[in-house]
C-alpha cells in the first residue's frame, strides 16, 4: 500500500517569475513592431527587420524557457509537485 503524505510547499520567487513575464511580453511586443515596420519596408532593410523579429523571437523563447527551468527546478528540490503544476497558478 501507497504511504500518502501531504505534499510541502513549494519555494517559487515569485518576482523574478514577474519579471520573467514581464521580459516575454516586451520581446512579443518588440517582435510584432519589427513585422508591422518590415510590412511597410522594402529590400535590403525588410530581410533586416525581419532578422530583428526573428531574434526577438528567440529572446522570447530563452525567457519562457528560464521560467519554466526556474519553476522545474522549484519543484525537483521540494519533490512535492510535478513540473507541469507550476503552470497552474491561482
Amino acid at each position: 500500500m501507497r504511504k500518502l503524505r501531504s505534499p510541502k510547499p513549494m519555494s517559487i520567487d515569485l518576482d523574478h517569475m514577474q519579471t520573467l513575464h514581464e521580459e516575454a511580453i516586451e520581446q512579443l511586443e518588440l517582435m510584432k513592431t519589427a513585422i508591422e515596420a518590415g510590412e511597410e519596408a522594402k529590400d535590403n532593410m525588410r530581410d533586416s527587420l525581419d532578422n530583428i523579429a526573428v531574434n526577438h523571437w528567440h529572446a522570447y523563447m530563452d525567457v519562457v524557457h528560464m521560467n519554466w527551468m526556474q519553476c522545474r527546478i522549484s519543484s525537483l528540490k521540494q519533490k512535492s509537485l510535478p513540473y507541469y503544476s507550476c503552470w497552474r497558478f491561482g
